[in-house]
Parts: C-alpha cells; structure tokens; sequence
C-alpha cells in the first residue's frame, strides 16, 4: 500500500468539481464549512458554494475572528458574494455577543436577496440599543425566499415592516413569527401580508405585542395560527382556501365592548374550513365568533367540556358545545374534560345529558376517532359515563367504575358515537370488573391497557380486534362475548 504520507501530490485537488460540491452538502454547520478551505488548494473557495449554513453561537464559543459570533457571520456572507443558497439559520444564544441593529438588518437583506427556501434567525438582539430604545429590525424590501422564521429576543426588538409600494414577497409561502413586537410606523401586518405575500399559505404568530388588529384577505392562505397575542382586538380573515385555524388564548385584554362588527371579536369567512382550535381565558369576558358556514369542519382540537357526571355544563362562557352543534360533519375530536367546582350543583336549565337520545343528543354522531384529557383535577367519580369513551386515542385516568355516575360507558359509545370504529383505552385505573356493551356500534377494534383490572367483560358482535395489555402481577379474568374472530 503506498504511504499518503510520503505523497506530495494534493490528491483532494484531483477530484472533480461536482464531488467536492456533494461532499460539501453532507455539512450545515458554518464553522466546518469553512474550515475545509485547509484540506487543499481546490478546497480553498468551494465552501462558498455549500447550498446550507448554519450559525450557532453554541459552536462558536471560543470564535477567534474579529467581533466575535456576529463578525463570524458577517465575514462568511462577505466572501460568498451574490452566490445563492437553499437554508440560513443564525441561532443566537443569550450568552453570546449581541449583534448590532445594523449586522442583523444587514444579514436579513442578504438572505432576502440570496437565500431562496429557508431563513431562520433565532434571538435577533440581546438588549437595547445605545440610547435604551429597542432595536429596530426591518424586513427587506425584496425577498426571494419561501419560508421565513423569525424569533425575536422576547418582544425586545421592534419588527418593522416594508412599505407596500415597493416591497416583493411572491415567493413566500411560509412566515413564522415567534415574540415580535410590531412598530407604530410603516404598515401593518394584515396590510402587508394581504399586499405583498400573495403566495403565502401559512401564517404562524406567537407571543405579539402590539398586534391590536389583524385583517386579511387571501386567495392562497392555507393554515392560519395564532398563539398568546393578549393585545388582540379585532382579527378579520377572509380566505376561500383557508383549511386550518388555531387561535390560543388571544383577546386578553379586549373588552366585548370595543370592538366592531356587532361585538364580534373574530370574524372568519373560509367556506373550505377543516380545522378549528380556539381555546380563551376563562377568567374575562368570553370573545365571539363569527365563523360562517362550519359545515365543512372534518377535525375539532382544544374543544373544552365542564362535565358533572355524564352531563355538560352549558353556559356562555365554554364553546366546547357550541362548536359541536355548529360543526356536524366532524369526524376527530380533541376533548378536554373540566370540572370546575363552583358550578357542582348548577342550574338545571345549563346542564346537558351526552347520553340522552334525540334533542341535544349525540353530538360526536358521525366522530371516528377522538382523543380526550382530563385535566383541573377531575375527579374520579365523573370519569365514565362521559366523553371519555369514543375515541380512537385515550389518555390517562379515562373509565373509572364509580357508582352513581349515571349511563355506563357502552351507553354513551352507542348513544353519542354510533359510528365509532376504533377505540382506544390507555391508562385507566378502573378496579375490579369493567363490563363493557356496545350492541348497536360498529366498533371493529379494542385496544385497552389497564394495570388493575381484575375481569373484563365485552360485549361487541362486530368486534374484530381486541388488543389487551395488562400489568402481570394482577391476576386477570377475562370474558369476552359475541366478539367476530
């Protein structure tokens, strides 16, 4: 074998140019990009040409360049030119030297110029700027790339938008923006998104500040998200391809009274909506909704339910039965069962039997699959007769056996879910035997994990799938009737 040692010739230099490109795209990281510019003469500028970069402060601990992390950055974009990439990520931690207001304004012009899928900056400014005003970060006038992510440093900079006139955003179809606080000056958000991201098909906000009020019209939106933005006031949308709508604990502090379009705090017209998850404070004010025509909603998330039994509390304050009332054709549930304690006794006028046949009856009717939490601490006595049966996925603490707790758990199935095909059982603490009948569902599939169940017992004539996992250190007594093998 010859010795590579004794070997002069720059072997790396003889290879050509398309595999040294391949070997480079196997990298991400900026710190060892650049540093195969040591391994041979031909290596010395193909680094400039890797298609992904990577800056972490993390790795560059110990950065010897000028300026620190954020010299770094600006001394590999200088020597890449005008040459385009796929994905830029700079990811500042708290600890690391803050780059100023004008390195972070300068960096997101290039990515908008040169990076033409992903751009992800993390932890823009560590503090303010010199005269104790918060830093200033601009979006650029051109933008090439089609998903932007930008993290803030906790509402500490304020996001500034371009002016419609001149800015160009064809090519984005994703914008996520984590803690922004947005500026007074220029335009705002629903103006800009509706303007220039005609593209745009999904829209994520968490943590704003200052976004009082959001309008948008879009033909191409898709997916439309919004976490924790406690100044919202009013929020429009009108989208015709809107499919998905998650709004999290928005309207904090938005008195009924404020807003416009009779007291309507959101207004959502998206005749194609699939997807709802709305979830608000209960301790002010319930916001409304005004969602046009939900006929078409397939999938519920969040929907909270205040049960007492196997009846459900019905009041102004929780939507968890208004959405079911207003979205028939949905097919999976996302149930969080409360109790709230103040209301154990309430008036029976606000109590809703799940189980009972005909009027308010069966509003999982044509659900398939559902997959319920408890959570407030509900107590055991208020687990079975409930909610806490039809689904295909179960969380923990689901069929409790308690006496006086009204309809048994087969009785809620085959009144509320006559459709329900699979369920699922994890966790339950049920002791003793659990008798379970399910004469008139379709349910095809069984899946259960107990720990302290001592008999099981099933009724099911079209059951074809029973899977059961027990603790083995229980003795366990099974009987299983009618099941189809």
């Amino acid at each position: 074998m010859m010795d590579c040692r004794a070997d002069p010739r720059d072997r790396i230099s003889a290879l050509p140019d398309e595999l040294l490109h391949v070997t480079l795209s196997f990298l991400d990281d900026a710190r060892d990009i650049t540093r195969t510019a040591v391994l041979s003469h031909r290596w010395r500028h193909v680094w400039v040409h890797a298609k992904n970069l990577n800056f972490c402060s993390l790795n560059l601990k110990n950065c010897k360049t000028p300026g620190g992390f954020p010299g770094f950055v600006d001394w590999v974009l200088a020597h890449r030119g005008k040459i385009t990439m796929d994905s830029l990520v700079i990811w500042m931690t708290q600890k690391s030297r803050a780059a100023s207001p004008e390195q972070i304004n300068d960096w997101l012009r290039y990515a908008g110029r040169h990076v033409l899928k992903s751009l992800r900056v993390h932890k823009l400014v560590g503090g303010q700027t010199k005269d104790h005003k918060a830093a200033v970060v601009l979006l650029p006038t051109i933008c090439r790339t089609s998903c932007i992510l930008l993290s803030p440093s906790n509402n500490m900079n304020i996001l500034q938008l371009p002016a419609l006139a001149t800015a160009s955003y064809e090519a984005l179809t994703e914008l996520y923006l984590y803690s922004p606080s947005f500026s007074e000056e220029g335009p705002v958000l629903g103006d800009f998104v509706t303007s220039c991201c005609h593209s745009l098909r999904r829209l994520s906000i968490s943590c704003p500040k200052a976004l009082f009020q959001l309008v948008l019209r879009s033909e191409a939106l898709q997916e439309l998200e919004i976490y924790w933005a406690f100044d919202m006031r009013t929020l429009d949308v009108t989208a015709p391809n809107l499919r998905v709508v998650r709004l999290d604990l928005c309207f904090r502090h938005n008195p009924i009274q404020m807003v416009i379009n009779d007291n309507k705090v959101a207004r959502i017209v998206a005749p194609r909506l699939e997807v709802i998850r709305i979830s608000y404070f209960r301790n002010v004010p319930r916001p409304e909704y005004d969602i046009h025509d939900l006929t078409s909603v397939r999938r519920l998330e969040n929907i909270q339910l205040d049960m007492h039994g196997k009846y459900c509390h019905d009041t102004d304050q929780m939507l968890g039965l208004w959405f079911l009332a207003k979205c028939p054709g949905v097919q999976h549930d996302e149930v969080k069962l409360e109790h709230h304690w103040e209301s154990d006794v309430p008036d029976k006028s606000d109590l809703v039997d799940l189980t009972k046949e005909g009027g308010n009856a069966a509003p999982f009717a044509n659900v398939k699959s559902m997959f319920v939490t408890a959570i407030c601490g509900f107590p055991a006595g208020h687990l079975v007769s409930r909610i806490l049966t039809e689904l295909k996925h179960f969380s923990p603490w689901f069929v409790q056996k308690a006496s006086g707790a009204g309809s048994t758990l087969g009785d809620f199935v085959m009144f509320c879910c006559p459709r329900l095909l699979q369920l699922q059982i994890v966790g339950a603490k049920t002791k003793g035997i659990l008798q379970l009948e399910f004469h008139t569902v379709a349910l095809e599939e069984l899946d259960m994990f107990f720990g302290d169940l001592q008999m099981l017992d099933v009724t099911a004539p079209k059951l074809r799938v029973i899977k059961l996992n027990m603790c083995p250190r229980m003795p366990i007594l099974f009987g299983i009737k009618n099941a189809v093998q």
